[in-house]
């Protein structure tokens, strides 16, 4: 062998022995049960407790009757699984059990029930279940399809908004029924001092491949003469026994003449034991005189003293003193004060007071935090 062969040969063998010793170490055999093997087959586990399936589809029905499924399922794991809660995602559908514990291999159902009263059109409703299935904690269950109402009101609540005193306007309901003859024998308005109601002629219509008997019914809000929110019902008798009647309910904010400069007052931060001074005025829009008859305070979190007196000669303002203690802490209270006035007219006139309280610190300590008010409690279903 010449010497530049020998030479080249060496140097090879450093490259080589250098690019190895480069290279980093193999990776080690993942032994059996390590935490990525686990996670990794976790997560394409099936669940142990088994549905045939987790979705069904009603079809098209009328809103007269309850449709109830079925949701079969098989606890096809190794242990014993508890059916925690059964929680439907709406109060039209109930969910019921024979039992909550299955055992291995063991059948068990889900009963659910959907009322489509005074719901049309595509459906969908979930059914959420919580076990102790170890793959699944939580799974899913869907029931759905098509309402088709016998009859119905469009819209079922009639807003008008507000309005000042001695304003009329006219809003349209659209009644729709299936029978070929369908019509509103009669219209019944529970403030007819203040509403009132007409049917025009029916007319056949096409809604969605399907044809339809459609009533317009206009509702007339007559000048409202008292200040406030007045609600009503217009009740509409059909001819159709499987709904004889329809009820919408309507409402108007008539506006009131009577202002308060600062209807709500935030006192802050404040001291238990401390005390504020606060005045309100309350004014007539038309300069029209009044009296107060009385100021009343509603609430828990405060000793109120109220007093009053005409800042005009018209006696068309008044000033509100409003004298105050807290009484407890809290971090949040909306006391309010209610002023009733002589004016037939209107309604009474409401400011609300907003802040927090705490409890006064001795000097030294640390200041507590108030606990929050408590909410009611909500329960799921069994």
């Amino acid at each position: 062998m010449t010497r530049p062969m020998s030479a080249a040969l060496a140097l090879g063998g450093l490259l080589l022995v250098g690019s190895a010793s480069a290279l980093p170490p193999p990776l080690p055999d993942s032994p059996a049960g390590s935490g990525m093997v686990r996670r990794s087959s976790t997560r394409h586990r099936e669940p142990n407790l088994k549905f045939t399936q987790t979705e069904i589809n009603f079809g098209e029905v009328s809103d007269e009757k309850k449709i109830e499924v079925e949701f079969p399922f098989q606890n096809v794991g190794t242990e014993s699984i508890k059916i925690k809660n059964v929680d439907p995602s709406c109060g039209c559908t109930t969910a019921e059990l024979d039992k909550t514990v299955y055992q291995p291999g063991e059948w068990g159902v889900i009963r659910a029930t959907f009322n489509p009263e005074k719901r049309s059109g595509e459906q969908h409703k979930a059914i959420s279940v919580y076990t102790t299935d170890p793959n699944a904690s939580m799974q899913r269950l869907v029931l759905g399809g098509y309402v088709r109402p016998i009859a119905y009101a469009d819209p079922g609540i009639i807003n008008f908004g507000r309005v000042n005193k001695g304003e009329g306007t006219t809003k349209t309901i659209e009644v729709y029924g299936q029978l070929a003859d369908f019509k509103i024998t009669e219209i019944v308005v529970t403030d007819p001092d203040l509403f009132e109601a007409e049917a025009l002629e029916p007319e056949s219509v096409e809604v969605e491949g399907k044809t339809l008997r459609r009533i317009a019914v206009q509702v007339k809000m007559k000048g409202a003469r008292k200040a406030g929110e007045h609600t009503a019902f217009v009740q509409l008798h059909t001819n159709d026994e499987r709904r004889p009647i329809l009820a919408v309910q309507i409402a108007v904010l008539v506006n009131s003449e009577l202002a308060l400069d600062s209807p709500m007052i935030s006192i802050g931060k404040m001291v238990v034991g401390d005390t504020f001074e606060q005045e309100l005025i309350l004014r007539h829009t038309e300069q029209r005189p009044f009296k107060i008859v009385s100021v009343e305070h509603v609430g828990k979190a405060f000793d109120l003293q109220l007093d009053w007196e005409p800042i005009e000669e018209s006696s068309a303002a008044y000033r509100i003193r409003v004298h105050g203690t807290p009484l407890l802490a809290s971090r949040g209270f909306r006391d309010r004060v209610v002023i009733t006035t002589d004016l037939d007219d209107e309604s009474p006139v409401e400011a609300y007071f907003t802040g927090t309280t705490t409890e006064a610190v001795p000097e030294g300590a640390e200041e507590k935090t108030p606990a929050p008010e408590q909410a009611p409690t909500v329960h799921g279903a069994p």
